[in-house]
């Protein structure tokens, strides 16, 4: 059985099996927890809950729609990204 799973290093947050949350509550109480864990580790936060809980999103849109299925299965929110993927998550992960 799959499980979630977050491994983190002072650059990026990787969430293995990501796709197993589906709502965006869900999705953002995660991230929520996510953003206090990155701040007990001391590592950087650079981004905002929604800026993660889009690329959350947008990797499970084309997780679900059959697309880049070995990367999309598992998201790693990055720091420090730059604006065109900020823009991509936006378009992908709804407001």
């Amino acid at each position: 059985m799959e499980t979630l799973k977050i491994s983190y290093t002072n650059d990026n947050t990787h969430v293995q099996n990501s796709y197993l949350l589906i709502t965006r509550k869900i999705i953002t109480e995660k991230v929520n927890d996510i953003i206090i864990e990155r701040r007990l580790k001391d590592y950087q936060v650079t981004r905002n809950v929604n800026s993660y809980v889009r690329e959350w999103i947008g990797h499970n849109r084309l997780y679900r729609l059959g697309l880049f299925k070995s990367h999309t299965k598992h998201v790693d929110l990055e720091e420090n990204i730059p604006k065109w993927k900020e823009i991509i998550w936006f378009i992908l992960g709804g407001i």
